[in-house]
């Protein structure tokens, strides 16, 4: 498989845009469906147009069903006793971050809460909140330029880049009108993966797709289903769903070294959305009115002192 790594990259790139995630784009008479490439391209060119960007945004990561193959091991079948899903929300804008999340397994669930702005990070974890004035946005920002890593501005050009370059070759699908989205008229595309695009792609980068490879590929791209929307007028995109139901055992053996992993799995079915919205409008954060030092919910997980009782009280989001 690791043949295909950049393949998976690729298709991932145009996924985790809207994870990190970024007007106006091209495209024809708004009363005519573009094709699905032409869609693709015009929400590349909407997202380039956005500087800064600030947008909200609600993801969804999700296993429906996990069945296990006979004798698969313990930590298979745990995962398959219960429903697991991941789900964060929130807006972002260069000024001020804000961003709720919650994780289900094992028949548990986590919930947190955290707030950022140019000099200032809030987290509440348990109940508590946890705090700092002295390390926020731009400090971050400055680390990471410092260190060589990319910041959020750089990773999030980059998955426009990726959008751009390998977004109409990825999938093929039937385009029509969408739902409505922010009182805003949407295209919709829905359909699967583009096995002749995703060789491309893996070629254009110095690959080379083996037999065995493009038959996971083609067993992948017949239990997918993408979904991609974008707003008839402005062009920038409302949804981006990536589902799958596939019986990865079917292709286990052609998938060579990860063969022992698939056979233990007969069919999963899971899912990735994620939902934007309020494009432009600015970011705000309430600071929670009492707040522990954040070195203390380090410490925590690092061994250390405990943050000690007491609920805090609360902070919030608003101005979305």
């Amino acid at each position: 498989m690791t043949r295909i790594r950049t393949i998976v990259i690729a298709l991932f790139s145009l996924l985790a845009l809207t994870a990190v995630v970024a007007g106006c784009g091209g495209g024809g008479d708004s009363e005519q469906p573009p094709s699905a490439s032409a869609l693709v391209v015009d929400s590349a060119k909407a997202l380039n147009a956005q500087d800064p960007a600030r947008f909200a945004f609600d993801t969804q990561a999700k296993v429906d069903e996990l069945v296990p193959a006979p004798g698969a091991d313990a930590q298979v079948q745990q995962f398959s006793g219960s429903p697991t899903s991941l789900g964060l929300s929130g807006a972002i804008s260069p000024e001020a971050v804000q961003a709720k999340g919650s994780a289900a397994f094992g028949g548990q669930t986590f919930t947190a809460e955290a707030l950022a702005g140019a000099k200032e990070v809030y987290v509440r974890f348990l109940g508590q909140w946890y705090g700092s004035k002295q390390f926020g946005l731009d400090q971050a920002k400055q680390q990471a330029e410092q260190s060589g890593g990319k910041t959020s501005d750089q990773a999030f050009n980059e998955a426009v880049a990726n959008i751009e370059r390998y977004g109409k070759d990825i999938f093929t699908g039937d385009v029509s009108e969408g739902p409505e989205v922010d009182g805003t008229a949407t295209w919709q595309t829905e359909g699967t993966l583009n096995v002749d695009g995703l060789e491309k792609i893996a070629e254009q980068n110095g690959e080379q797709v083996t037999a065995e490879d493009r038959e996971v590929l083609e067993k992948v791209a017949e239990g997918t289903t993408l979904t991609y929307v974008i707003g008839q007028e402005d062009k920038l995109p409302r949804q981006a769903k990536f589902a799958i139901d596939i019986k990865p055992s079917e292709f286990a053996e052609s998938a060579r070294e990860n063969a022992a992993d698939l056979k233990q799995v007969e069919r999963v079915k899971a899912s990735f959305t994620v939902n934007m919205s309020k494009w432009g409008e600015p970011v705000k954060i309430t600071p929670p009115a009492d707040f522990q030092p954040l070195e203390q919910l380090v410490g925590q997980f690092l061994g250390g002192a405990g943050a000690g009782a007491g609920a805090g009280a609360r902070g919030g989001i608003s101005g979305q």
